[in-house]
């Protein structure tokens, strides 16, 4: 299974919150079985905890990644002043800085979407009919 990190500049453990209750309560995400999970920073020296670092989510299926982007595009257009967002996967990084039209293509041709494999041709002889 892939995992995909969720990040943003906005400081403060609100943003990231938020944006797991969206993703979460999404029903299309839910659909997916794609497991959600917050992930702490390490606690600062002199600070009482840790705060949200990003956001993970463990992809269960090929339409996860579409659909978790989705979601944290639209939660981001909620926004009064939209966050950067980072979206990270096998060492690939991606922001989003605006409400460009191309964000999804963009995100999802960088992080390489999964696709399920062709179905099969019904001319090929090695296949069983």
């Amino acid at each position: 299974m892939d995992t995909v990190s969720v990040t943003s500049d906005t400081p403060g453990p609100d943003t990231l919150h938020a944006l797991y209750a969206w993703v979460r309560q999404d029903p299309a995400v839910r659909e997916t079985r794609t497991r959600l999970s917050l992930d702490r920073a390490p606690a600062r020296p002199g600070t009482l905890g840790s705060t949200f670092e990003s956001i993970n989510a463990v992809l269960a299926s090929a339409t996860g990644l579409t659909t978790v982007v989705l979601s944290v595009l639209a939660w981001r257009d909620t926004r009064p002043r939209p966050p950067r967002i980072r979206f990270e996967r096998d060492g690939v990084t991606v922001t989003v800085y605006d409400d460009s039209p191309d964000n999804l293509t963009r995100i999802l041709a960088a992080l390489g979407e999964p696709h399920m494999p062709p179905p099969p041709d019904d001319d090929d002889p090695t296949c069983d009919s």
